[in-house]
């Protein structure tokens, strides 16, 4: 079903006929319990409910869910949802019948309960079929509204296994190359270039990687981690994947089209610096999309303007992770990666870096936003490492003081003692001074007004991109075929 910006779609309390749903597309908002109460956003991919399915679902709903933009949910019955849990329970070896429980509203060791009114729904018997209980819930439709009657939902693992189930039933079947319709090439690098396509009535960016090219550079675990780490993340503030492809000659990442182009043409094409709100906002998305691959314990590395790319709506998306690496907690990575001007003095010294490395290059980019320059640009890369590894540098009359202050914090050369690394995590950045009054909530739920909306004619408009050029019919391969089974990863 569809819903426009502002609908709620989840209320506390109120009779669903569908108790899962599944976000196709667009933002959701979900709103604490109380004025104090958390805002979380949910974005395509997640699941969530008004039933306590914990651990089965992305999230689960005791407050309401509010579509923050145009919106497009799957909706599932609960009676089919509890039904593929027992269904999945009694293949689980071993397993004990639940207890019965005894106090509405109560969990014991069967874990969280199940409320449901008969008359509008009833959980299914047990040995009922999906049909009988369809038939007997038809039967009790008009009858008077009762209340709730407590119903022992299976174990965590049943959860877990019930969901790769649910999710295997609902995705689409899987993409095929020919699907594709090239339009323009966007742009092209070493061994790769994208283009935009069309595919199942949407636009996407393909990322096209020549295999013989990839291998010629030895880059063939450095392409397999960026796929396998692009395949676990999916944030509105992150440039997501939506399939990995290959053929005998190049590998393929389909991923959104973000019409705004790159934050580093738009900063380049103004004719001053950004002011200081502007570059609050911009930050603040940044945070927002670090602070979820952190909690995936994966450190970016490669934070730049050119990386950032604008949406539709003027917000910006985290881009290219060629260079993120998952790095364990108490774990450290020694690569020398990056780009030079935001090079953290770990990375340089090769002491072992981690997460924090991001925070210091966010110091950078905010320096760079305000100042239209890095704070340790120099023509040459000895004098710009050594001024890097010493974080030795000047800020601008004109900074205000709070983002001085910031960004001194950020630019600790002690990665232990830099601000979003310390023991307030990045709650630390976003209660810093130079945010106060920031409605972080309305970001996440992308309600702000970005300062600056980029003009696009229609879906493919490629106006914020260099002039593309049409793309050929064959794709442009090495001309070397590759065995799929090479990347049999990928």
């Amino acid at each position: 079903m569809s819903m426009s910006e502002g609908r709620a779609v989840v209320t506390p309390g109120e009779s669903n006929d569908a108790s899962l749903f599944v976000l196709e597309s667009g933002i959701c908002t979900m709103m604490g319990p109380s004025a104090e109460g958390s805002h979380r956003t949910c974005s395509a991919g997640s699941m969530f409910g008004d039933i306590r399915l914990s651990g089965m679902l992305s999230e689960t709903v005791l407050a309401t869910v509010m579509a923050a933009t145009p919106v497009k949910l799957w909706t599932i019955e609960h009676a089919m949802v509890v039904a593929v849990c027992r269904g999945v329970g009694r293949s689980l070896p071993g397993q004990q019948p639940a207890p019965a429980q005894t106090r509405e509203g109560q969990a014991g060791e069967a874990g969280p309960l199940l409320g449901v009114r008969e008359g509008r729904d009833s959980p299914p018997l047990q040995g009922e079929s999906v049909e009988q209980h369809a038939a007997r819930k038809a039967a009790h439709a008009a009858g008077p509204m009762v209340k709730s009657v407590p119903v022992p939902l299976p174990s965590e693992p049943d959860l877990i296994r019930a969901k790769h189930a649910l999710v295997q039933t609902l995705q689409d079947e899987p993409i095929a190359l020919h699907e594709l319709e090239r339009i323009a090439i966007l742009g092209t690098g070493a061994f790769a270039y994208v283009v935009l396509v069309r595919c199942r009535g949407r636009v996407h960016a393909l990322k096209v990687l020549s295999k013989s090219h990839v291998m010629a550079k030895g880059l063939q675990m450095h392409v397999l981690r960026e796929k396998g780490i692009m395949s676990s993340l999916s944030s509105a503030f992150l440039v997501n994947m939506a399939a990995a492809l290959q053929d005998s000659q190049c590998l393929y990442m389909l991923l959104d089209f973000q019409q705004g182009g790159e934050f580093f043409t738009y900063l380049q094409n103004r004719t001053d610096p950004l002011s200081e709100s502007s570059a609050r906002f911009y930050a603040a998305c940044v945070v927002a999309g670090l602070e979820y691959m952190h909690s995936k314990g994966v450190a970016w590395r490669d934070l730049k303007p050119e990386n950032l790319l604008l949406d539709g709506r003027g917000y910006l998306r985290l881009a290219d992770f060629g260079f993120a690496k998952r790095i364990a907690p108490g774990s450290r990575s020694y690569t020398l990666c990056g780009t030079p001007e935001y090079l953290a003095p770990e990375i340089l010294m090769q002491s072992g870096h981690g997460l924090p490395v991001d925070w210091w290059a966010l110091g950078v980019l905010l320096y760079e936003m305000v100042a239209w320059t890095p704070p340790f640009h120099q023509e040459e890369r000895a004098v710009m490492f050594r001024a890097i590894c010493s974080a030795n540098y000047t800020m601008p009359a004109y900074f205000s003081k709070d983002l001085k202050d910031l960004i001194r914090r950020l630019l600790n050369k002690q990665p232990s003692r830099r601000l979003g690394t310390v023991q307030g995590g990045v709650s630390d950045i976003r209660k810093h001074p130079w945010f106060a009054g920031f409605d972080w909530s309305a970001l996440v739920s992308q309600r702000m007004p970005a300062p600056f909306v980029p003009k696009v004619q229609g879906p493919e408009d490629m106006a914020h991109f260099e002039a593309g050029q049409e793309v050929a019919h064959k794709l442009l391969g090495s001309g070397r075929h590759v065995s799929v089974g090479t990347f049999a990863d990928f």
